[in-house]
């Protein structure tokens, strides 16, 4: 199976339906991406007066940090499986990456 890159999102819709993965991100994690743009900061006074405690700090976790934090998930799986996961029949495997995924798109929400 061929690596998936950042903008290949085939891999994750085979476990989260792209309308359902689409809709979380743009709902919950792209807001952190356009909130932490240089171009809004500059003339945002709450990030001047307080900046340590401003999004724009924490922009690691927007779109693109969900969709590494699911890939990441799926290679671990892949990795542990038979290792430090009891091996599981195949339907059993894709259900727990299925979890997996789910899981990784709701932990920063």
């Amino acid at each position: 199976m061929e690596k998936p890159s950042i903008h290949n999102n085939k891999i994750l819709d085979y476990f989260l339906a792209e309308p359902v993965r689409e809709y979380i991100e743009q709902t919950y994690y792209h807001r952190i991406n356009v909130q932490a743009e240089l171009d809004k900061l500059v003339h945002d006074e709450g990030f001047m007066n307080n900046m340590y405690n401003h999004i724009a700090l924490f922009s690691d976790h927007g779109v693109i940090h969900v969709r590494d934090v699911a890939r990441r998930i799926l290679d671990t799986l892949d990795l542990m499986h038979g290792v430090h996961i009891a091996p599981r029949i195949t339907y059993r495997f894709l259900t727990m990456k299925a979890y997996g995924v789910m899981t990784a798109y709701f932990h920063d929400i």
